[in-house]
């Protein structure tokens, strides 16, 4: 896979659940994907079973975040990806 640097976040996930689904079909039309969770995140799930809004997110390479935002919109509807 490319250098991190090549790629952008392409949505913050509300959680663990809404992450998985989005790299399971981004990955499953070939699109390569970095998936990330702050400390914090991970201590919340450990405590409390819930994650913090905006903490874990999928990036996609930079080339690809059309095709992988389109992907995203057509599975989970236009609005999927406003405001994120």
């Amino acid at each position: 896979m490319g250098d991190e640097k090549d790629f952008t976040i392409l949505f913050h996930a509300k959680n663990r659940q809404e992450m998985e689904l989005g790299k399971q079909l981004l990955e499953g039309a070939g699109i390569p994907v970095v998936v990330g969770a702050s400390d914090r995140v991970e201590m919340l799930e450990v405590l409390v079973g819930s994650s913090a809004e905006g903490q874990l997110t999928i990036a996609v390479p930079k080339d690809r975040f059309d095709e992988a935002s389109g992907l995203i919109e057509d599975a989970w509807g236009p609005d999927a990806l406003s405001g994120r």
